[in-house]
């Protein structure tokens, strides 16, 4: 990516195009640091704001390399960024440095917006004096994170086409087709072949009870909302283990993001136990998360890593050798490293399982749909010779 680069030099300022991997042609005395998009990247749909997220401390961690302080950094992304949001965290990391106080304090306020990663992130730095490993760490983490919702999302993309395909088709079955073919199936009474009377039943019952299904559908979701929230654990173990499709996918996305972060963690010299307590922070779902801490208390409890993470059956025995061989040869950066990249592979194979089967069952539901609605409407017509004699 290309970067435009605004500094003064000589009392002017000047401006300087370069390459985000070119550190070293960086000038000094930066003003304001600029992307420079491509026609493509105007046309690009963003689907939240994970994207700006991203992109903010991406540029922290490039002015950072620059060998700029923290808050010389800070102060060149709150001159060139006009998101009003981005804008407001950097303002807190800002005051917060002004005051001498925890920068990762002042983001908990923004967890909602900007996730858990950077306030665990900050506080490692800080808490370790190196704030710029673990800034480096966060956007590595951010990027790849990106890179896999994206791919997850483009996944989905044909399917959920698909079903808004559906539901348009139906609204417009139901209040344009049917109305015009209603005068010939009344003539049948109540000889209508079953398509078509199924297709009037359906269409009958959701224009008088419309309400009591929205209301059915309301209390539906409420109920399980409720049973989620008191079984939490329950149905955080469902969501991992026992759903075909999802529950694999579900798995390799965290344990993914899991040994990307450990990996840094460990990359950047902090002791395993330690980065190990500071990366199940970022695991949301309660089961995996129970495990993971009784790995870490069956290592505080003599055990080698191998044997405490084959005790609880999350990761398959690949990883157990990577991680026995890790403690046996003492290369226990390189082997995460290694463990990351098989689960980032294992990632990308899961969301193309996931799209080459859900692809073409929701073309079967669609096809099965049309066929009813063709046989619904076209039978009573082809019959309809026979009505008349």
């Amino acid at each position: 990516m290309k970067l435009k680069i605004f500094y003064q030099e000589n009392g002017k300022v000047k401006t300087k195009i370069i390459d985000e991997t070119n550190v070293k042609e960086f000038p000094k005395n930066i003003i304001k640091i600029k992307q420079i998009k491509k026609l493509k990247d105007y046309f690009k749909i963003s689907f939240s704001s994970y994207d700006d997220v991203v992109d903010i401390f991406k540029e922290l961690n490039i002015i950072l390399n620059t060998n700029l302080s923290l808050s010389q950094s800070i102060d060149i992304l709150m001159q060139g960024n006009k998101n009003s949001k981005i804008h407001k965290v950097l303002l807190s990391i800002h005051t917060a440095l002004e005051n001498a106080q925890p920068v990762y304090q002042a983001l908990k306020q923004h967890k909602n917006y900007i996730g858990s990663l950077p306030i665990l992130f900050f506080q490692l730095g800080e808490e370790n004096g190196d704030i710029k490993n673990s800034i480096n760490a966060l956007s590595t983490i951010l990027i790849e994170n990106q890179k896999s919702k994206k791919q997850f999302i483009s996944a989905l993309s044909y399917p959920m086409l698909l079903t808004v395909t559906l539901f348009i088709s139906v609204a417009i079955i139901f209040n344009f087709v049917i109305p015009q073919f209603e005068h010939i199936f009344i003539q049948y009474g109540d000889n209508l072949p079953f398509a078509t009377s199924s297709l009037l039943f359906v269409k009958n019952f959701f224009e008088e009870f419309y309400y009591i299904i929205f209301i059915l559908l309301g209390l539906i979701i409420l109920n399980i909302k409720y049973f989620y929230i008191k079984n939490i654990t329950f149905f955080d173990k469902v969501i991992a283990l026992y759903i075909p499709l999802v529950s694999q996918l579900y798995r390799q996305f965290i344990f993914y993001r899991f040994f990307l972060s450990l990996s840094m963690l460990v990359k950047s010299n902090y002791q395993f136990q330690t980065a190990l307590k500071s990366t199940i922070l970022i695991v949301k779902n309660r089961y995996i998360l129970y495990q993971l801490n009784q790995i870490i208390n069956t290592i505080e409890n003599g055990s080698n890593i191998s044997q405490a993470f084959a005790q609880t059956s999350l990761v398959d025995n690949l990883t157990i050798r990577l991680l026995h061989t890790a403690q046996e040869t003492n290369t226990l950066p390189t082997i995460l490293s290694n463990i990351t990249n098989i689960y980032k592979q294992r990632l990308g194979d899961s969301i193309k399982h996931f799209s080459s089967a859900i692809g073409p069952l929701f073309i079967l539901i669609l096809s099965a749909f049309t066929l009813w609605i063709i046989l619904a409407i076209m039978l009573p017509s082809l019959n309809i010779g026979t009505i008349l004699n």
